[in-house]
């Protein structure tokens, strides 16, 4: 609002016209008169024109500063000099109270002062406070690297998106290019995309696109790397929460690491498998391992049941007997099968079938069942992760028909194909069709050449989990078996008086295990399909020994295929990795594979692994605060680095402490900086500080400095 200071000139205009023209000396005194009230500065038109400048700080009266300062500055240092620019700025200095912003403010209004602040904690040591980073990266699909555009000409290659920023299609996730690398997984070579400053997750299958001159420009697609595993496979135990593992097994993949963040604790059971005697008589192809999934407790001391019998109850439910001791049956049941405590089992296999019941004088007792040891088999799942002999010895080469003379029991001699169906069960394996009385034997049949031998090790067997009673393992050739090939009886002239059951024999080029020695007639397994003959001496340590007679015997149960012998013993534990965090993704892993997870170069556990996301390295500190002075690893080298941290005392380092360095001396400021600027629960340390900002005019003067 604008006031006017001189108002005498307006007094003319007040008097009426008659005085303007015939009474001056009137109107002239009354215009002197209110022209020394304005003009006066003790009389009250004078002041009373300017109360509105009296209320503005910068234009009111010297006198008046005093009334200011007792209202806004109560007990706060000023000088006349700086009054007016420290009360327009005061509430500004309250608003910031205990911000450095604020400090600063009032050592500059109040003693025009510049200052620098410290705060001791910034330096205060804090274990696990430096920052650990993980970089990402993109796996693309092998592509030729060459990208082109339909609005834009030319081709273009990934050097032109490094620095660049991406965008995923599908995702719409943002990042920008650090840099590029290509590796080779399976003899093709691979993009690897580093990004930085990433804004969503990145997917697989999905494109990546850059923006080139404001065109959107395709640049591959995303294959995906590792980022989890889903254990299916909680391994023998003994871990704890923390432990590093590998990621191995996925087709071409390499470097990804885990970390355990989940095991069990409570005590389960598991299955170890040790193989004693790994017999003769098995393939590759056919060899499987029965493993029991329940246990029939009965009185069995009578032995009643014999090896791959089938037992079934009152409802369908089937099994065939695995083993058996004093006291129990061991049973492997079908798929969906399973016995019961109330079920009324018998033999189905013979022509006096025995019910399991009658046999003990105490009610059956029938172990839940429990099938997730051994793993599948692969002659019958077809599936290469399945439970296989994995390597044989011993072996020999041999060439059998496997067709089953039974099923043509009922085809008369003068049919006019052996193959029909009935009267045979199943047509002969041979090539031939229709088989007559005239058709020869190797047409009719399929003679089949393979590898038989001695079990070194089976492949993929799972141990289970949560077993709480012991298990029985058969492994056991189904082929093989059906033939029948019985250990021999030995007959010598002199038994060498060195040999001991478990040594082997040998006959010109082939050998065999002896098993047992009685008199002068050992009981010995052939490694060879028909076996030794009574007319090659036996040799046993470089000496040749006469045969007398050979036979096979047929009162044992031992037979090629089914004589080897696996030790199932189960072992309770804790500590089974149930999760498994990936910190570094590695690289060429195929999505929905099965992984091993390894701890020092052990399996310990399996999984199906996720590798449809964007990829993760395995970290690096950004920050060292909380490290300990010394060498850490930075830019792939040592480097020697002091953090500078200090251990927190009783006052200086402390999360509530500040030093105000200045010139000052601190008992000049520090009594008006506690009530001004200073915030309840700090405490304020000062140092004397001779720094001073200099402001150096830029001149436009150019002086050249002749050479000497």
């Amino acid at each position: 609002m604008s006031i006017d200071r001189i108002i005498s000139f307006h007094i003319e205009k007040q008097f009426p016209a008659i005085y303007r023209e015939q009474g001056h000396e009137l109107v002239d005194f009354v215009k002197q008169y209110y022209k020394f009230l304005e003009e006066n500065s003790s009389q009250s038109i004078y002041n009373g024109r300017r109360l509105f400048e009296y209320r503005d700080i910068d234009t009111t009266l010297e006198r008046m500063l005093i009334f200011f300062k007792n209202k806004y500055l109560a007990d706060l240092p000023f000088n006349d000099d700086t009054v007016r620019i420290i009360v327009k700025n005061i509430l500004a200095l309250y608003r910031r109270k205990g911000t450095p912003g604020g400090l600063e403010l009032f050592f500059r209004l109040f003693y025009n002062e510049s200052i620098k602040i410290y705060y001791p904690a910034r330096d205060i040591f804090k274990p696990s406070d430096s920052q650990w980073k993980q970089g990402s990266f993109l796996q693309l699909a092998p592509n030729a690297g060459v990208f082109t555009s339909t609005k834009l000409s030319g081709e273009f290659s990934y050097n032109d998106i490094v620095n660049r920023p991406i965008i995923g299609a599908a995702s719409r996730a943002r990042a920008t290019v650090d840099k590029i690398n290509f590796i080779i997984i399976n003899n093709s070579f691979t993009p690897i995309i580093f990004i930085n400053d990433v804004t969503g997750v990145f997917i697989g299958l999905e494109n990546i696109i850059c923006e080139i001159n404001g065109v959107p420009v395709n640049f591959g697609i995303i294959n995906g790397s590792l980022t989890s595993i889903d254990i299916d496979f909680p391994g023998p135990g003994g871990n704890s929460l923390g432990d590093l593992v590998t990621i191995s097994g996925s087709p071409n993949g390499i470097g990804a690491t885990g970390i355990v963040t989940g095991v069990t604790e409570s005590t389960t059971g598991t299955i170890e498998y040790n193989l004693l005697d790994g017999g003769w008589g098995y393939s590759i192809d056919s060899g499987r391992l029965l493993v029991s999934d329940q246990l029939i407790f009965v009185d069995n001391a009578s032995r009643n049941f014999n090896l791959l019998e089938t037992l079934e109850d009152d409802s369908g439910n089937r099994g065939i007997v695995v083993a058996q001791t004093d006291i129990l049956v061991a049973v492997k049941m079908e798929a969906n099968s399973s016995f019961t405590n109330t079920s009324i089992i018998e033999t189905v296999d013979r022509s006096t079938v025995i019910d399991i019941q009658t046999l003990s004088s105490f009610p059956i007792r029938v172990t839940p069942k429990n099938s997730t040891s051994p793993g599948p088999l692969y002659p019958d799942t077809a599936n290469t992760s399945s439970v296989i002999v994995g390597e044989i010895t011993n072996t020999e080469n041999v060439a059998l028909i496997f067709d089953i003379i039974g099923d043509y029991a009922n085809v008369h001699l003068d049919s006019s194909n052996y193959n029909d169906v009935p009267p045979a069960l199943s047509p002969m394996s041979g090539n031939t069709d229709p088989v007559t009385i005239s058709t020869t034997l190797q047409d009719a049949f399929n003679l089949e050449r393979f590898d038989i031998g001695t079990i070194v090790r089976f492949e993929n067997i799972d141990p289970g989990i949560n077993y709480v009673n012991d298990a029985y393992a058969l492994p056991y050739d189904s082929r093989i078996n059906l033939l029948q090939r019985k250990n021999q009886l030995v007959t010598l002239q002199t038994v060498p008086t060195a040999l001991n059951i478990g040594d082997e024999i040998t006959q010109g080029s082939f050998r065999g295990k002896v098993l047992a020695i009685t008199d002068k007639t050992l009981t010995v397994r052939p490694y060879r399909y028909y076996g030794f003959n009574s007319t090659t001496p036996i040799t046993f340590g470089g000496t040749n020994f006469n045969v007398v007679a050979v036979s096979y015997d047929f009162s044992s149960s031992d037979v090629a295929g089914r004589n080897a012998v696996m030790e199932a013993e189960t072992d309770f534990a804790v500590g089974r990795i149930s999760r498994v965090n990936i910190i570094d993704s590695g690289y060429g892993y195929v999505h929905n594979t099965v992984a091993d997870v390894l701890k020092n170069g052990e399996l310990v556990s399996r999984g199906t692994i996720s590798a449809r996301g964007q990829g993760s390295t395995g970290g690096f500190w950004s920050t060292y605060n909380s490290h300990l002075s010394g060498y850490v690893s930075k830019n792939e080298s040592l480097e020697y680095y002091s953090p500078g941290k200090y251990i927190q005392d009783s006052d200086y380092y402390q999360e509530y402490s500040y030093e105000i360095q200045s010139r000052l001396d601190t008992p000049t400021y520090e009594q008006s900086l506690k009530e001004t600027a200073h915030v309840a629960g700090t405490k304020v340390f000062g140092r004397f500080n001779l720094e001073e900002v200099i402001s150096t005019p830029i001149s436009s003067r150019i002086e050249i400095i002749p050479p000497v």
